[in-house]
């Protein structure tokens, strides 16, 4: 089993929690040396949030992780390499932040070292303090300068939905056209009166993957709902109808999923892989579309399980 540096046993992350007073004592136990700057990758649910980004009042995935860090006494605030709206999941969102560190001069390049192996094991200890649908997966050693926002060079969704009347041929044609646009005001939310509104997209594609389809859609960035609305007319041109540019509608969020995000150099996670497994598990549990979320996390999983330069922990 698991334990902590006082000795005591760790929750591998089953989202129960822990008691107020065991909090207490969890946080004293910690010795602080020095501090780094860690990447964590983060896979959660969005059913049942109000999206990523903390609100007052409501119930999000940052909400949870910021009283994690700050309830195993870690840290304060994480950057997050995208947002995601309410409903809509992640399986390999990157945040960074600064946490203490049980090594009195911590790595702080891109590579693992020897000591993050005798580093505090941040992915759990924050997972005993989060529900089990969100999860930390694991963590990477990155320099202090490293922003797991503005050091992003691409971000990936996918959005899944099934073969049954649509056609991918005028799908992909839509795409095409969509991906030579250069502004899209009309495929954003406006809520932002100094938004600008020029985008350029490195991937916009319709994917038949066996009984059900994706589209896979890149850029280094995206608009407030830029991402649901272009669904949203790929599949209207699919079906075969018609639609007025200037009013875009807005597709379902529960089968969008932040896919990945891309920095100039390559991330290499310390991960436990028990932690995704169980976060696999709670999400074809309680997906309103089973099939779809099912097919989505075999098919990511295998993804997560050959990215390189992942280690297992020991």
């Amino acid at each position: 089993m698991e334990s902590d540096i006082d000795g005591s046993p760790l929750n591998l992350g089953s989202g129960e929690g822990v008691r107020k007073n065991d909090r207490g004592k969890h946080k004293r136990a910690l010795k602080c040396l020095s501090q780094r700057t860690v990447a964590l990758k983060i896979s959660y649910d969005g059913q049942g949030y109000s999206g990523l980004s903390p609100q007052n009042g409501k119930e999000t995935i940052g909400g949870n992780l910021e009283y994690a860090l700050k309830a195993t006494g870690l840290g304060e605030k994480l950057v997050y390499a995208g947002r995601t709206d309410a409903g809509v999941s992640a399986i390999n969102m990157i945040a960074s932040c600064v946490v203490i560190s049980r090594v009195l001069e911590p790595n702080r390049s891109y590579s693992i070292t020897e000591d993050d192996y005798r580093e505090y094991k941040y992915d759990i200890m924050l997972n005993n303090h989060l529900p089990s649908d969100i999860r930390v997966i694991g963590w990477a050693p990155v320099p202090d300068t490293f922003n797991a926002r503005f050091t992003c060079v691409q971000r990936q969704y996918r959005y899944y939905f099934h073969k049954e009347g649509l056609n991918i041929n005028e799908m992909n044609e839509a795409a095409s056209r969509i991906k030579r646009m250069e502004n899209f005001y009309y495929f954003s939310k406006h809520s932002d009166e100094n938004a600008r509104y020029e985008r350029r997209l490195d991937e916009c594609r319709v994917v038949d993957d066996g009984d059900i389809y994706y589209l896979d859609i890149r850029a280094r960035a995206f608009l407030h709902n830029m991402v649901r609305k272009i669904v949203w007319a790929i599949q209207k041109s699919g079906r075969g109808e018609a639609y007025d540019i200037q009013r875009i509608g807005t597709s379902e969020p529960h089968p969008l999923v932040f896919c990945g995000a891309v920095y100039p150099h390559e991330l290499s996670f310390i991960s436990n892989l028990r932690c995704f497994s169980e976060f696999r598990y709670k999400m074809e549990r309680d997906q309103i579309n089973y099939k779809i979320s099912r097919y989505r996390l075999e098919h990511l999983t295998d993804e997560f399980s050959k990215e390189t330069g992942s280690k297992k922990r020991q």
